[in-house]
């Protein structure tokens, strides 16, 4: 039985929101994680560094497997990489991986890490959702993500999360952030500050602006200049088109503004993402020369010549997949239309139903998950066009349906075209939890991809993205010591990447399935 709670308008939403991240931002006031088991991890001396013996190491590059090999790290770093056991141990303190599989650290090219993946906060939830957004981080860590792509929400919530990460106060993966999202007033994410009481302002200052939402020139130049210190990236919204029901168009940036922004992106040498949903935000994008696109259209079928032009722009792709399947709600339609009644969208959506209905507390807080179901039954309530203006804020349905059916077709084909494609979730929206990288990786390989390909996809190529690739992504000789571990060979079992054994961060053990590790006797 599902328990009952007591729904909220619009403007409640967006004031509590604030209110529960003013809470996010003051936890700096409370000790350690406030209630979270922090894991004991086993005492390692890493001064002469570590030496991981007896490996199957996983060469994402070439798809390849080099057994019963050796990696020496020191000071982080991975030192050298033998296909046998060292003959010294040169003082290191020596693992022994037992014959599993050895990955560079997983990358979630896209996700939200300060939400808390629910669109319905209560006064009374206030701590719950800041033990999620710790968990978050947590979550991320010990499912192998050790480098996240945060694509905007709460800036200086993040900056403190990232913080405590730096000083070791809370585990978790490396962060590149976009700060706010660079958007006319109105655009994407199209949640107006009117909408909220007079503690907007005073709840904002402890949380950070979400978005931009210039209202002139003068305003975008200003903004940006101030946004971009410490981002990795700058983050657009390129459609024109709202995914909330009950609304229509919004407001999009015209060519003189998207002039100015590419302008001062190439100034300030930082890359330029763009949410984009539909061929009208794809063609933007592909226009002014998006660094990568961020999801994937669900109104039309790509054409090779603007697939081709994409790769010839080196424009890469982070799809997010499992946004689509979760967010095509059956809870609202009656019947499926025709259109969506191919063998693979019905096998997504069997999965999608499995999937939702089932608790998954070692990833979200119950109550969160709760009421992300709770909410579903909204769309048969009041009716999708109607939610807005009943103050509820809830996905289109049909916009994901259509990812679905364009999806699959789209990615093949930039894929034999030569289009980067990496790997992202969209955690930290509802449904999405954080740690379940997999999810995503599985959809794509049911999509069509070898699993060699997906693993890539999740490592070096998300480097890449990430203008990382010298540093992360794959195992090689003097880039930084990240690594998961598992049982069995990903190549032939994605689902061994679902619990990982061990994850290593910067040279040094950051989770370990069992609390322990195997040390050799030198």
């Amino acid at each position: 039985m599902l328990k009952q709670y007591t729904h909220i308008n619009r403007r409640e939403f967006l004031e509590q929101s604030l209110m529960a991240g003013a809470t996010l931002a003051l936890s700096g006031m409370l000790p350690g994680c406030a209630g979270l088991s922090r894991q004991q991890l086993p005492e390692i001396d890493y001064r002469n560094g570590i030496n991981l013996r007896n490996c199957n190491i996983v060469d994402v590059i070439n798809g390849k497997i080099i057994n019963n090999g050796s990696i020496m790290i020191r000071n982080g770093a991975i030192d050298l990489i033998l296909d046998h056991d060292p003959y010294h141990s040169y003082g290191a303190t020596e693992i022994d991986i037992q014959g599993q599989y050895v990955l560079p650290g997983l990358i979630d090219a896209h996700c939200h890490t300060s939400m808390p993946s629910s669109m319905q906060f209560k006064l009374s939830q206030l701590m719950t959702n800041y033990r999620q957004v710790q968990r978050n981080y947590i979550q991320l860590i010990q499912s192998g993500v050790t480098t996240a792509r945060d694509m905007g929400a709460l800036p200086l919530v993040l900056k403190k999360m990232i913080s405590k990460i730096n000083t070791g106060q809370l585990p978790g993966p490396r962060i590149e952030c976009c700060n706010a999202v660079t958007n006319v007033y109105g655009g994407h994410p199209d949640i107006s500050l009117k909408d909220v009481s007079f503690l907007a302002p005073l709840m904002s200052s402890f949380t950070g602006q979400s978005n931009l939402w210039y209202r002139n020139t003068k305003e975008l130049v200003d903004k940006f200049k101030d946004n971009v210190k410490g981002a990795s990236f700058v983050k657009l919204t390129m459609d024109k088109i709202s995914i909330l029901c009950g609304k229509a168009s919004i407001p999009s940036y015209d060519q003189e503004d998207l002039k100015i922004i590419f302008r001062l992106a190439n100034e300030y040498n930082i890359p330029v993402v763009g949410h984009i949903l539909t061929k009208y935000g794809f063609d933007r994008g592909l226009k002014h020369g998006l660094h990568s696109m961020e999801h994937t259209i669900g109104d039309a079928l790509i054409d090779d010549r603007d697939i081709e032009l994409m790769a010839a722009k080196n424009c890469a792709i982070v799809p997010t997949m499992i946004m689509a399947q979760l967010f095509a709600t059956e809870e609202a339609i009656s019947s499926l239309p025709p259109q969506y009644t191919n063998d693979y969208i019905i096998n997504e959506l069997n999965i999608r139903r499995d999937f939702i209905y089932t608790h998954h507390d070692d990833f979200v807080e119950p109550a969160i998950h709760s009421a992300n179901l709770e909410s579903l039954k909204f769309y048969r309530k009041y009716g999708c066009e109607n939610l807005y203006k009943k103050g509820f804020i809830q996905s289109k349905p049909g916009i994901f349906f259509g990812i679905l059916r364009y999806g699959p077709q789209n990615l093949k084909k930039m894929f034999d075209a030569g289009v980067l494609i990496g790997c992202g979730t969209d955690a930290g929206v509802p449904f999405i939890y954080h740690g379940m990288i997999w999810l995503e990786l599985e959809m794509l390989s049911r999509i069509g991809f070898s699993n060699q390909d997906v693993i890539r996809f999740a490592t070096i190529n998300n480097a890449k993205i990430l203008c990382m690739d010298s540093q992360i992504g794959s195992i090689e000789k003097n880039k930084i010591a990240d690594f998961m571990v598992v049982k069995e060979n990903p190549f032939t079992n994605l689902k061994s990447l679902r619990k990982p054994s061990l994850v290593i961060k910067e040279g040094q053990v950051v989770f370990s399935n069992t609390g322990r590790v195997s040390l050799m006797q030198v």
